[in-house]
């Protein structure tokens, strides 16, 4: 068999593979994968789009450059081909193979496929029909899998995020830090003017990193005017890394969501061994019902979130031992390696081999019932 892997954006992995190998920044979960099955990599190139594709992109979904790339896939994989795609841009590829007699074996990672032109292509259009594994992080994309589309419960796989718990260490913070230091880290769908009404008139230095290459931010996301104690700056790994070991809490603020964002901080954080406050979310509901990993509180409600940032502030027992259980959660069920070898299994499974023992699904899937919160 042959594998390959769709890229969802472009990414320059020999800058990549050599800043891991430096020390300067965590493994790359594609890198990882690509290296295990050798398999080849795709990426989508909107100057190649045509016409047509960018009519595609107006009428279903996905970006021109997504059409272009599945259209010449198309054309030169067959039954021996297996692709995994990173997102849900991979069901562009779907639909260009959908009358192949031969088609590829597809497996996507779904992220946000609960939108209205992705329900129509899924529902009505039969893209859902081509795709052999669906794997997902998230329950509200898993449920519209099964409930919503009709996808058989043996085609959906429920799978946790992960993070390089060799690069997040925990480690001393640095020498010349005047108090305590409050780190929230991410863009996505972030609230931080309920972070900052909860912080401003506390005794400490809130740090604020919020860049990224793949995402715009909202001027919702900030406040009108940045308190006094409040920064916002771009840090890199290294730096990060140092933010989470300086942090006495790390605080995820979050606006109401229907997927995982912030989950990646969250890992991060517990694997630095930091105590974490985090807004409870739809899409994150599932993944905080280990107990006693986070303090969590209501989306909005920055009177809670200040009063938690406090009692862990003051409270330095319960702070380590809150942070202690969320680092070994992530140590044992969400490092980069576990998650690199369920995806390889996974992958090797939809092309028809045996593997020595398949993945289990995580128990906390959708298909069974969730803990209260």
């Amino acid at each position: 068999m042959r594998y390959h892997v769709l890229l969802s954006k472009p990414c320059n992995f020999r800058d990549i593979e050599a800043d891991i190998a430096a020390g300067k920044r965590p493994a790359h979960l594609t890198l990882t994968l690509t290296r295990a099955l050798n398999a080849n990599v795709h990426e989508p190139a909107d100057e190649f789009a045509s016409l047509a594709d960018k009519v595609r992109s107006k009428l279903i979904s996905w970006s021109p450059g997504d059409w272009a790339l599945a259209r010449k896939l198309a054309l030169e994989l067959n039954g021996d081909d297996v692709v995994y795609c990173q997102g849900d841009d991979g069901l562009a590829l779907a639909a260009m193979c959908g009358g192949k007699e031969d088609p590829p074996t597809i497996v996507i990672w779904v992220h946000n496929i609960d939108r209205p032109r992705a329900r129509l292509a899924l529902k009505y259009l039969g893209y859902a029909k081509h795709i052999a594994l669906w794997i997902t992080n998230t329950p509200n994309q898993e449920r519209l899998l099964l409930d919503y589309v009709g996808i058989p419960r043996e085609r959906v796989y429920w799978d946790g995020d992960q993070t390089d718990t060799k690069f997040f260490t925990p480690g001393p913070s640095s020498p010349n830090k005047a108090r305590p230091v409050i780190a929230c880290v991410g863009l996505e769908h972030r609230d931080f003017r309920t972070l900052a009404e909860a912080t401003a008139d506390l005794d400490v230095d809130v740090r604020i990193t919020a860049f990224s290459r793949h995402a715009t931010q909202d001027k919702k996301m900030f406040p009108t005017t940045m308190p006094k104690n409040m920064s916002a700056k771009y840090y890199s790994w290294l730096e990060l890394l140092q933010l989470y070991r300086d942090a006495d809490v790390v605080v995820i603020s979050l606006f109401e969501n229907k997927f995982c964002a912030g989950m990646t901080t969250l890992l991060e954080a517990l694997s630095c061994k930091r105590p974490v406050v985090v807004t409870r979310t739809q899409g994150l509901r599932v993944h905080l019902a280990n107990p006693g990993i986070a303090w969590i509180v209501p989306v909005g409600d920055a009177t809670a979130m200040r009063v938690a940032i406090q009692e862990l502030l003051l409270d330095k027992d319960e702070a380590e031992k809150m942070a202690e259980r969320g680092h070994q959660m992530v140590v044992n069920h969400h490092s980069h390696d576990q998650k690199a070898q369920r995806l390889v299994a996974l992958l090797l499974m939809a092309s028809g081999m045996q593997v020595d023992e398949a993945p289990l699904q995580d128990p906390r899937s959708p298909a069974g019932e969730f803990p209260p919160l």
